[in-house]
């Protein structure tokens, strides 16, 4: 016997209860915007997304996740040496800097010597004391809407310092199809966390 699932969701009962679960998935998130990811990213979350940074050949990667007042956006995962650094005093706000404008207008940027660029906002390389090169950056969406970014750069000490090998265009497809896979593991983790309430 097979079940109309078209008809399942257009049940009244069905229809109030995925209303509300979209209500916790969205208050929960705000919570992971607010307070950072540290106990929801898990193992398996790690791994893959520094794999990912590794494979396109970026020298570390940052997961930015907006603030619930939708004025910066905060480094919650950051793979480099100076990721303590990053994620307690970077803040970038939301009006400036390449990685706003992905998150603002939900696109795919790559660009390569990113220092040279006009709408490069430097308070990331002056807080942690580097010059950004090369770097692709593409929106981050769960729990049903875009609320970060997902960045990963190359790196070198000073401008004056030979620019190291760029990360390839073709490394914002990968990049992008990495988000939406940890987008969903982002629901997944949410769904589980929220179904003991939707229960109540």
């Amino acid at each position: 016997m097979t079940t109309n699932g078209v008809h399942i969701l257009s049940d009244p009962g069905i229809a109030a209860q995925r209303h509300r679960l979209e209500e916790l998935l969205d208050s929960t998130a705000v919570i992971l915007q607010q307070n950072g990811i540290a106990g929801f990213f898990d193992p398996v979350m790690e791994a893959y997304l520094r794999g990912v940074f590794a494979m396109i050949g970026a020298h570390e990667g940052t997961l930015w996740l907006l603030t619930p007042e939708e004025d910066f956006l905060r480094p919650r995962f950051n793979t480099g040496p100076a990721a303590e650094k990053m994620l307690r005093d970077v803040k970038q706000d939301v009006s400036k800097g390449i990685i706003s404008m992905v998150l603002a207008m939900g696109i795919t940027s790559h660009s390569d010597r990113v220092y040279e660029e006009a709408k490069h906002d430097k308070t990331v390389d002056r807080t942690v004391g580097s010059i950004t090169c090369s770097m692709v950056a593409v929106p981050f969406s769960f729990a049903g809407n875009r609320r970060g970014v997902i960045s990963a750069v190359t790196l070198k000490p000073s401008v004056d310092d030979p620019n190291p090998p760029s990360i390839p265009p073709s490394a914002a497809s990968t990049l992008g199809a990495a988000a939406v896979l940890l987008g969903r593991l982002f629901d997944h983790r949410l769904y589980g966390i929220l179904s003991g309430e939707i229960g109540n």
